[in-house]
């Protein structure tokens, strides 16, 4: 009975963190880069809700323990209320030309998701929370969504992609 009140096998680093940044990170992109996205806002809502109840229920009849398919669920719901609910009123919104210092933000966010992709194959992902192999594949998993968010979510990455798509729209005309 004491394993549900202390953070066993270090769940906080290696599960709900990556969990909480992952889910942070598209309703970020959401509201930045999409006009009136509150529908497909609500939509990624929904959709991330309904993933957490079947994959806690599969967790769960997979023999991953109660303990694991509770975390894996609280941390999807409470991510979901703390990103909607808590930054409401917040307005996203990206520049087309930025100035020297949000290039080099944009950059370093670039370099700490190549980071977060080469943790797992360091001895920093068994210090932070490695031991269990089944927890380890996963954690393994989300380090990795969220490393390439990371590159792929940049502002320089999205500006790149924009202004190919409109020359290729524009020479397609």
């Amino acid at each position: 009975m004491n394993e549900y009140f202390n953070l066993q096998s270090r769940h906080v680093l290696t599960i709900m963190l990556p969990i909480s940044f992952i889910v942070a990170k598209i309703l970020f992109f959401l509201k930045a880069y999409i006009k009136n996205s509150n529908y497909i806002i609500k939509t990624f809502n929904y959709i991330t809700i309904f993933f957490a109840v079947v994959s806690s229920i599969a967790f769960y009849l997979c023999n991953w323990g109660e303990y694991f398919a509770f975390i894996w669920f609280l941390s999807l719901f409470i991510s979901i209320i703390q990103y909607n609910f808590m930054d409401r009123k917040t307005k996203y919104s990206y520049c087309e030309n930025p100035n020297i210092l949000e290039i080099m933000l944009n950059i370093a966010s670039i370099l700490i998701g190549i980071f977060i992709l080469l943790i797992p194959h360091t001895q920093i992902f068994f210090m932070i929370g490695g031991g269990d192999t089944k927890v380890d594949f996963v954690s393994k998993i989300l380090l990795s969504i969220y490393g390439i968010l990371m590159i792929l979510l940049d502002n320089h990455i999205v500006l790149f992609f924009n202004k190919f798509i409109y020359k290729t729209n524009r020479s397609k005309s």
